[in-house]
């Protein structure tokens, strides 16, 4: 079996340019939050005035940080252009946001349909496949791992709805979403609550527990949502 390609090494850069953006993650800051003069950005990650204006130039292209000069001026938070709020966290996006944002939407939309399928004809070895994921959730030692264990039990549980047509419909609006990640911001910020409602609507599910489920898609629903305007 061939051995799979080594990542490729992160320039100085690259790396100041991932720990300034979860600087700004972990504090939460708004866009237009001032972050200081490039003299004292690179102070505190000491780096010469070439690693420092190549890392801001890499952000300002994303719009993660926005550069103005004069008296006053200095280096701000930004606007990138695609975010979408996934609970607590930031998901950097590839492609337009509004579009990302509104697959999440519709997906939300259909969350009530699949689950009610799931209620009807869930199977024991559904129910212990869908434990095993939430249990991935909580163990998830990373942000993309607790994603990603997240998405898999949504599909999971989609699966097995009769309704195929619509299982393809909401599991093709989990792709495309996930395909278009980049980044997520910083994984401190993960939420146990998350995991905890997960676990609540599985439960819910196994005990074919109509008003339970209906509970957890509502806290559910809370998880989810566009960053206010």
């Amino acid at each position: 079996m061939n051995s799979p390609a080594p990542l490729p090494r992160q320039s100085r850069s690259e790396s100041v340019g991932d720990a300034l953006e979860s600087w700004i993650g972990e504090r939460d800051l708004e866009p237009g939050a001032r972050l200081g003069t490039k003299d004292e950005l690179r102070a505190r990650f000491k780096v010469a005035v070439a690693t420092l204006n190549e890392a801001l130039r890499m952000l300002e292209t994303r719009g993660v940080v926005e550069l103005r000069p004069g008296p006053g001026g200095g280096v701000f938070v930004g606007q990138p252009p695609a975010l979408v709020r996934f609970g607590r966290k930031l998901l950097t996006l590839d492609g337009e946001a509004a579009t990302v944002a509104d697959s999440l939407i519709v997906r939300e939309a259909l969350e009530p349909l699949i689950a009610a399928d799931a209620l009807r004809h869930r199977s024991d070895d559904d129910i212990t496949a869908l434990r095993e994921l939430v249990e991935r959730m909580r163990a998830g030692e990373t942000a993309i791992d607790y994603l990603r264990a997240n998405w898999a039990l949504h599909r999971r549980i989609a699966e097995i709805s009769p309704n195929r047509m619509l299982a393809h419909i909401y599991c093709g609006l989990l792709d495309y979403a996930e395909e278009r990640i980049r980044r997520i911001s910083p994984d401190r910020l993960l939420d146990p609550s998350g995991t905890a409602i997960h676990h609540d609507l599985v439960e819910a599910i196994a005990r074919r527990d109509q008003d339970a489920v209906k509970s957890a898609l509502e806290a559910h629903a809370r998880l989810t949502q566009t960053p206010p305007a």
